[in-house]
């Protein structure tokens, strides 16, 4: 029996890739040389041609796991479940350290919704081979289904330490840190996905961003109200990386740096929230705020009645503290 390599089409995300298997003998025995012609076929999606040659390979030598792995790899992109799962049974029968065969199997229980099986045949393929990087990210795509998050993060770290540029495990990471709601270490694995060149999926970098963009913002005000005006800056600047088209949080950020005492930053901040939001009553309210600690009554004046115009209720005491100040009614 030759020792097999694997070339793997992994599915990146929802689904778990059947691969071909090669073999690396340099024999040119018929029984070899029929299922090289049959992954050929396979590799152009001539699935039946190729399973013909992969039964002339049984026939030669009914003892060839090479050729049950393969044919059992065509079915199962005919979408012969049953069949590829027979021809798996026979290579590993056959074979019982052939840990693509049981990667492959898995992988078809997996399809078939055999959950339990299938994480049974991945964990032995690493039982065989324990830096098979591609059965730990498949397992974890099983244990995120069922729900075990923490067994999911487990393989995919496992991956990663064994590949660190296997840009699929980072990716399947961050959806499983999102469901955590470990947002910082979603986006930490996001951005590696992205450096690695891979795209990520649009519809979850979305959710990501319109929840851990929410996210900080609350862990932000819940600072802001403890007085740890530092930390609710962070979290805020965090939001305005990963959306810098959210007003709110450029107003809140505002609000903590003008408690701390620094007025330019806070009417910067101001500034940005009512350029993305012209119509945002509550930043032209603290703005009037900082500008009449700068003792710029004039601009304080302004910003009141445009916050009151767009129905913001200004509080007395502020009003009456910038009428002494200014000398003026309105």
């Amino acid at each position: 029996m030759s020792r097999m390599k694997s070339l793997i089409k992994v599915g990146v995300l929802t689904s778990i890739s059947v691969f071909y298997i090669y073999s690396n003998s340099h024999a040119i025995d018929s029984e070899e040389e029929a299922v090289k012609r049959g992954i050929g076929y396979s590799q152009s999606g001539k699935f039946d041609e190729a399973i013909t040659e992969f039964n002339k390979a049984v026939e030669i030598n009914p003892k060839y796991a090479d050729a049950y792995g393969n044919r059992a790899a065509a079915y199962a992109y005919k979408g012969n479940l049953d069949q590829a799962l027979s021809d798996l049974n026979k290579a590993i029968e056959i074979n019982p350290k052939y840990a693509d065969a049981y990667y492959n199997r898995g992988h078809t229980y997996f399809s078939k919704g055999n959950y339990d099986q299938a994480i049974s045949d991945f964990t032995q393929a690493l039982e065989i081979n324990p830096h098979y990087a591609y059965a730990y990210v498949n397992r974890g795509i099983i244990h995120k289904e069922k729900g075990n998050l923490d067994k999911a993060i487990f393989d995919y770290d496992k991956a990663i330490e064994i590949n660190p540029k296997f840009a699929e495990a980072y990716h399947n990471r961050a959806i499983v840190y999102f469901m955590k709601e470990n947002y910082d270490k979603a986006w930490e694995d996001v951005h590696k996905t992205e450096e690695l060149g891979t795209v990520v999926n649009a519809n979850f970098r979305e959710a990501l961003k319109k929840v851990s963009v929410q996210a900080y913002c609350n862990r932000g005000l819940a600072y802001y109200r403890q007085r740890a005006y530092d930390q609710a800056i962070a979290e805020y600047d965090k939001a305005i990386e990963i959306d810098s088209t959210f007003s709110e949080a450029y107003n809140n950020r505002g609000l903590a740096y003008g408690d701390k005492g620094n007025i330019e930053n806070s009417i910067y901040d101001f500034d940005k929230a009512i350029e993305i939001n012209p119509n945002f009553a509550e930043p032209y309210n603290s703005r009037a705020i900082a500008y009449f600690i700068k003792k710029n009554y004039d601009k304080s004046w302004v910003d009141v009645h445009k916050a009151e115009s767009l129905g913001y209720k200004i509080h007395p005491k502020f009003l009456e503290d910038l009428k002494k100040a200014s000398r003026r009614e309105k």
